[in-house]
This record gives C-alpha cells, structure tokens and sequence, in this order.
C-alpha cells in the first residue's frame, strides 16, 4: 500500500516540479499563466504482486490572462492570484464530472502550487527583481 501512495505521490510531484518551469517562459511572453489541475488515480492491479498499481493521471488546463493587470500593484496581484484560484477548481471540477470515479482532494492544491510557482516568477520579472 505504501508503494502505491508513494508512486501516485512521485507522478504528482513531477507534474508539479516540471510545469513551473516550462511554462513561466511562455507566461512572461504570451502574458498568460497555464494553470494545470492534475488529478491521479491509483487501482491495485490484481493478480499481480503487492505493492503494484496503475496510476492514472488525468489534467486539465486553463489559461489565465494577466495582460490587463500591472502586477507591480498588490490589488492586481490579488486579481491575478484569485483568477488562479478559479481557475484550478474550474480545472478540478472538470476532472471531477468527466472522471467521478476519481478522487483526489489534493488536486487544487497541487494545482495552485504550479501556478503560485509560476506567478510568483512573473510577479517578479514585473518589479524588476
């Protein structure tokens, strides 16, 4: 069971890790942030040995546009952070409806952690940091 946690643990935490990266360069261009809300899924395969799953990773992508905000002001920061919010639920309620039988209640979060990562690298390029 522990091998099955940390398998759906180590997909997650690679979509999360390797997103913020790719896409702050498009962001910084295109002036949008593509907020990726990942839901994982993970069956305990049976006739095989224990500890063996198949671990399913569904997505779902929003872009966000900051293009009207000056994010060298905080109250347009906020408007950014909170159409990231959105976004992410939008993109986890998708997932949710299309895939009922999958849950996992940690996809907001992971989703708004990608595009924390990525606003925050935009926030700063904006100030001049």
């Amino acid at each position: 069971m522990n091998k099955v946690a940390i398998s759906g643990l180590a997909v997650i935490s690679m979509l999360a890790l390797a997103n913020p990266q790719i896409a702050v360069a498009q962001a910084e261009s295109s002036q949008e942030i593509t907020v990726i809300a990942p839901q994982v899924s993970v069956q305990k395969q049976e006739n095989e040995d224990a500890g063996f799953a198949k671990v399913m990773v569904y997505t779902a992508k929003r872009q966000v546009s900051f293009a009207d905000l000056d994010l060298t002001s905080q109250a347009d920061v906020d408007k950014l952070k909170h159409r990231l919010r959105e976004a992410a639920r939008a993109g986890c309620d998708e997932i949710s409806k299309d895939y009922p039988q999958v849950k996992d209640s940690s996809c907001v979060r992971i989703a708004m952690d990608n595009a924390n990562a990525q606003a925050e690298r935009v926030i700063e390029a904006a100030s001049g940091k």
